[in-house]
């Protein structure tokens, strides 16, 4: 194969693209109350499909939650042992 038989390839990038700013998508972090509800609505049996859609996410960003459950779950409870502690403290300190 000589240089001119060789096969034509694509640019890397397109011309129409050539100076376009890229665009960064905004990541946006879901607070604990609504990873809760996500694996609530799959205790439920609801569908990944469904959860995304009802909760206006994308579905990875579901699947992500589902797939670190055990995790979500352990924070869940420090949250609420916290909670506790400080409901203890509050009601020792008025006594």
């Amino acid at each position: 194969m000589t240089h001119s038989d060789a096969p034509i390839m694509a640019p890397k990038h397109s011309a129409d693209m050539a100076g376009a700013e890229k665009v960064k998508q905004k990541r946006n972090s879901l607070t604990l109350e609504v990873k809760l509800d996500i694996l609530k609505r799959k205790e439920q049996e609801e569908g990944k499909s469904t959860i995304s859609r009802n909760l206006d996410l994308a579905q990875p960003t579901v699947w992500t939650v589902l797939k670190n459950r055990e995790a979500i779950k352990k924070v869940r409870e420090n949250v609420m042992d916290l909670q506790s502690r400080a409901s203890s403290a509050h009601s020792v300190e008025n006594e």
